[in-house]
């Protein structure tokens, strides 16, 4: 059985993406829309060239079709990640256009009192498809500038833990060197994303926080039922 997978997203450097990839992590991040780790083209392009071969994870939101289009062609992603509200349609059409699969962030609110998937995953409501239908991955994340973070996670974890079961995930939600087991026993994921939990500062990998983390998944086992 194979194990959990680790997204290092925020990625800004080519010498980060290297050193993220010979650690050991199975998917790179780069962001392109506005943030502190957000990259130009000519560096994902030049993030591109450092690690030929490490599937490159293209973050946006509400990015227009063309842009995306050009990202993906010049930076040679694998992968997009949509944290917008991106319709049914739009996604679609970028997913033809480009031939790559969709994660799609799916946000969950901490003050929110419920804990099911369902509070989470909502329906679009032109055509009735649940977010998974349409998309190949899942990423549970919290909604930025959440408050009570810890009660938070709890939810975070129990509503993608739900889906976990049926559909292969990505979890984020400001895993760390510090919870990402615990995070790992409630959810069973297919991957984790990590970012904020392994800087040094915004778009600078702490390299030894990263190596921690890589490590604690790569050796945690499902416990047996």
């Amino acid at each position: 059985m194979a194990g959990v997978k680790v997204k290092t997203c925020g990625i800004s450097s080519p010498e980060d993406a290297r050193a993220c990839w010979e650690l050991g992590a199975d998917y790179l991040g780069l962001i392109f829309a506005a943030s502190p780790r957000q990259v130009s083209i000519e560096t994902a392009t030049r993030i591109r060239a450092a690690v030929p071969d490490a599937p490159l994870v293209g973050v946006f939101v509400d990015a227009g079709e063309k842009m995306i289009e050009t990202v993906a062609r010049e930076a040679k992603l694998d992968f997009l990640q949509l944290h917008g509200a991106e319709s049914t349609d739009f996604r679609i059409a970028i997913k033809q256009a480009t031939g790559l699969p969709i994660i799609r962030v799916v946000h969950c609110q901490t003050e929110n009192s419920a804990e099911s998937a369902e509070d989470c995953v909502e329906t679009d409501p032109e055509t009735k498809h649940e977010i998974g239908d349409l998309d190949d991955f899942l990423l549970f994340d919290l909604v930025k500038g959440s408050a009570n973070i810890g009660n938070g996670l709890v939810k975070l974890w129990r509503a993608a833990a739900n889906v976990s079961a049926r559909q292969q995930i990505f979890l984020a939600g400001k895993v760390s060197p510090n919870n990402i087991r615990d995070a790992l026993d409630q959810v069973n994921p297919f991957a984790v994303d990590v970012c904020r939990g392994v800087e040094s500062g915004p778009g600078i990998k702490d390299l030894a926080a990263t190596e921690q983390f890589i490590s604690e998944v790569k050796v945690w086992q499902p416990k047996v039922k």
